[in-house]
């Protein structure tokens, strides 16, 4: 699929993280592919992402008010939008994260620093 091509909707990306820079980089990087919308914090993106639907979440694990675990959880436990496919984007250990993410049904692990390119081919994957 040409995700380029004006006449095919492109694909709508929620990231969760409060990371300021980060967020900024990652919604530069994606935006030619990408409908990307940002929140600071858990709170803030549940919410976006009960209101907007998007078709991927980036979350981020270590956040303020509440954590992306408990976001997560949130998600899975939420009809309406526990089929989103997440892709947990985190500075914690591959070990800490791993058993964490296949408790709660993560599509992908991407540990910082990363890419854009493999941000890209991660959220093209999670798309199908």
């Amino acid at each position: 699929m040409n995700w380029n091509d004006e006449t095919v909707r492109r694909p709508s990306v929620l990231l969760i993280d409060d990371e300021p820079e980060f967020a900024r980089l990652m919604e530069r990087a994606l935006g030619d592919d990408f409908i990307v919308t940002t929140a600071a914090d858990g709170l803030d993106g549940y919410a976006l992402l009960c209101q907007d639907h998007p078709d991927v979440v980036l979350l981020d694990v270590m956040m303020p008010l509440i954590d992306g675990w408990s976001v997560l959880q949130k998600i899975r436990s939420n009809r309406a939008v526990s089929h989103v496919p997440v892709i947990v984007v985190t500075g914690l250990s591959a070990e800490a994260a791993t058993h964490e993410s296949m408790r709660h049904g993560v599509t992908r692990i991407l540990h910082k620093p990363i890419l854009p390119s493999q941000l890209i081919k991660a959220i093209r994957d999670a798309l199908g």
